[in-house]
């Protein structure tokens, strides 16, 4: 056992391998209370399809109409409302007189019908309406990552700008904020030292099997299993 014992004190991989857990235990205990705080954050993103375009409409016995009115032209802007927060927020956190509404910056945009296309749950119980060339969104909850997605069909073309506005208490609302941003740095980081620190453990283990600790090796294997496996669910949540 002593002799166990002083090989794995003079095991450089070993020393290296410590070196880096403490390094990672310090990043973790800097940067967790800030993933961890608070964030309240509804993010709006879209994207557009032309269905109806120009020219075709002047094609002789081609006639689009909406309700009678002729159009020349029609696209589809399918929009994602999607909470990137880490709290549910409620139709209450949305203040009177500043609910989400969607409307279009382009010239010589009219908005035609809107439809739901899906929600995460049904107890999202998210409706929609059109008024005044505006979309306003109303919800029962959004928990963390729930979305809701709708199509707004109009007679701008597939380049048509859209924003949202609204106000919810203690949060913010964005536009087009990817859910990995906050994290990629980190996340990086952390993928280069699991490495290293998994080079090491294999140069370890290689090394006790060579040398008959059979047990400590299958042990070390199976804490670097699940320390891996601990980091991968914790990244993905």
């Amino acid at each position: 056992m002593k002799k166990l014992a002083k090989s794995i004190v003079k095991n450089p991989y070993f020393t290296i391998v410590g070196w880096l857990a403490t390094m990672i235990a310090l990043v973790l205990a800097i940067v967790i209370p800030y993933i961890q705080a608070r964030k309240v954050l509804l993010d709006f993103s879209y994207k557009s399809y032309g269905l109806v375009i120009d020219g075709i409409t002047d094609m002789e016995g081609f006639d689009v109409r909406f309700y009678g009115k002729k159009i020349r032209r029609v696209s589809v802007t399918t929009c994602e409302i999607c909470n990137l927060g880490n709290v549910t927020i409620e139709d209450d956190d949305v203040y009177e007189g500043h609910e989400l509404r969607v409307f279009t910056q382009s010239d010589n945009t009219e908005v035609l019908f809107v439809n739901m296309v899906s929600q995460s749950y049904d107890t999202n119980n998210c409706k929609i309406y059109h008024e005044d060339n505006s979309v306003y969104v109303h919800f029962d909850i959004l928990e963390k990552n729930d979305k809701v997605v709708f199509n707004i069909y109009h007679t701008g073309n597939a380049d048509a700008v859209f924003n949202i506005e609204g106000k919810i208490k203690d949060g913010e609302i964005s536009v087009d904020r990817r859910r990995e941003s906050d994290l990629k740095v980190l996340g990086m980081a952390y993928f280069f030292a699991m490495l290293m620190v998994l080079y090491c453990c294999l140069i370890w283990i290689k090394e006790l099997f060579q040398d008959g600790h059979i047990i400590l090796a299958l042990v070390v294997l199976f804490i670097l299993i699940r320390a891996i496996m601990f980091v991968y669910k914790w990244f993905k949540a």
